[in-house]
């Protein structure tokens, strides 16, 4: 994501959520961590499906490149759980790891998402 342009203008969703530092976070409006959380929660569903492509084609750049971006994302948001997931991934990754090793992370890593999403959404369903 270009750092000049404004977080309306372009960027996925992840992106934006990413780049919300914690520093920046305390200096975030309710409105505006909200939008932050909107976004990131569109973004999983479409990085869900990238990470079960890569994962099909064992395509390990783009596997390190999704475990990245999510942890950044989920770490900026407190999402801590899928931050861990995808920062397993991405430390397997990083070495010469079997491949169902990675198979097993990315599963992790999609059944973490899952279950967030289920969290996410039945906490929507109380508002």
């Amino acid at each position: 994501m270009n750092t000049g342009e404004s977080w309306t203008s372009g960027g996925s969703a992840a992106e934006l959520a990413q780049a919300a530092t914690p520093a920046l976070r305390d200096e975030l409006d309710a409105d505006s961590i909200a939008a932050l959380e909107a976004a990131f929660e569109e973004q999983l569903e479409q990085q869900s499906q990238r990470l079960s492509r890569a994962v099909d084609h064992m395509d390990l750049k783009q596997l390190q490149h999704e475990a990245h971006l999510l942890k950044g994302s989920a770490a900026t948001l407190d999402h801590d759980l899928l931050r861990d997931a995808a920062l397993q991934l991405e430390l397997l990754l990083a070495s010469d790891t079997p491949r169902t090793r990675i198979e097993a992370a990315v599963a992790a890593l999609l059944a973490e998402i899952r279950d967030h999403r289920i969290a996410h959404d039945a906490g929507q369903a109380w508002r």
